[in-house]
């Protein structure tokens, strides 16, 4: 879709997501939920055996059907 056909639904888009039309809100609450998301991870990261961090400092996701 080109943008100019976009740009009318914004708005509707947004808000059926739950999100703010405006780049500053949107923004905002874009890094909200991901500084929520990412407390979240670290506090189950301890009991989560499928999550391991290598030598390297890297997150890898074990197989979960082995």
């Amino acid at each position: 879709m080109p943008w100019s056909e976009c740009l009318p639904l914004i708005d509707q888009y947004c808000g059926d997501l739950g999100f703010a039309s405006d780049a500053v809100g949107n923004v905002y609450e874009l890094k909200s939920l991901l500084t929520v998301t990412a407390f979240k991870v670290d506090a189950g990261y301890p009991d989560n055996r499928q999550l391991v961090i290598n030598d390297l400092g890297e997150p890898v996701l074990k197989n979960s059907t082995s």
